[in-house]
């Protein structure tokens, strides 16, 4: 008797040229490198921001108007700006990962995934307004 084999799927075949490098994999995936890169992003920003702010102007006291002429630099407000969408990105990440750990049905996590989107957008344009009235 000859039994039915099933082949693997190219596992290993090289991607052909141009072809998309993100579109293919699952949402999952992404989500999940996502999550590490905002995560190094976050390290990046949140190290020039200290650095910046605690050890580049040493002797100055902290008042609002030194605030607000540091607000006026490009260099914090992008600083700011990074700091902002990176963190929010991350934490909502983090919290709708946590949300499918949970055993809850597909119809609420796709409705909490859409509040948490809802939720980011809102907050991270909140923020960028309260960081350009200083421009």
């Amino acid at each position: 008797m000859a039994q039915a084999t099933k082949t693997a799927p190219n596992v290993g075949a090289p991607r052909s040229i141009g072809a998309p490098l993100i579109p293919p994999y699952p949402l999952g995936f992404t989500a999940w490198l996502l999550q590490r890169v905002t995560a190094l992003l976050l390290v990046v920003f949140l190290g020039i921001h200290i650095a910046a702010l605690h050890y580049f102007i040493i002797g100055q006291h902290i008042t609002f108007d030194r605030v607000v002429e540091r607000f006026q630099s490009p260099f914090f407000i992008v600083v700011d700006m990074g700091i902002l969408i990176t963190a929010a990105f991350h934490g909502l990440n983090g919290v709708r990962a946590v949300l499918l750990d949970l055993p809850i049905s597909p119809g609420v996590q796709k409705a909490a995934f859409w509040l948490l989107v809802v939720i980011g957008v809102v907050g991270v344009a909140y923020g960028i307004n309260g960081l350009m009235a200083f421009l």
